[in-house]
């Protein structure tokens, strides 16, 4: 699958392969539809938030927007080495919270 993957702690992250997730016990595959992108994921990409993990290479991203069974849901807390800026990842169960429509946004442009 395509992901923004961190090899570098000094360079940014870039678009690459990463391996697909594979599901473990506790955990759900969601299709990610958008990806925070603040300090807290800038600081784990550069290595200086306490959150950052020793092992590269690793997904950047913490929290964002997935399809869950077709819902759309906030959610976040992936298990390393992997992270929301990514086609998929993995996340624990319970930790996805619903979306509601009046928060989609009209990508449509008004004539």
């Amino acid at each position: 699958m395509r992901a923004v993957v961190v090899t570098d702690l000094a360079a940014p992250p870039a678009c690459a392969d990463f391996p697909d997730p594979v599901p473990t016990e506790g955990f759900t595959e969601v299709r990610m539809l958008a990806a925070g992108v603040h300090q807290v994921v800038r600081g784990i990409a550069a290595g200086a938030h306490y959150a950052a993990g020793e092992e590269l290479p690793f997904v950047a991203g913490v929290d964002g927007v997935a399809l869950l069974d077709g819902v759309r849901v906030y959610t976040g807390g992936c298990p390393d080495p992997l992270g929301t800026m990514a086609e998929r990842t993995l996340v624990p169960r319970g930790w996805a919270v619903p979306v509601p429509d009046a928060c989609r946004p009209n990508w449509r442009r008004r004539s």
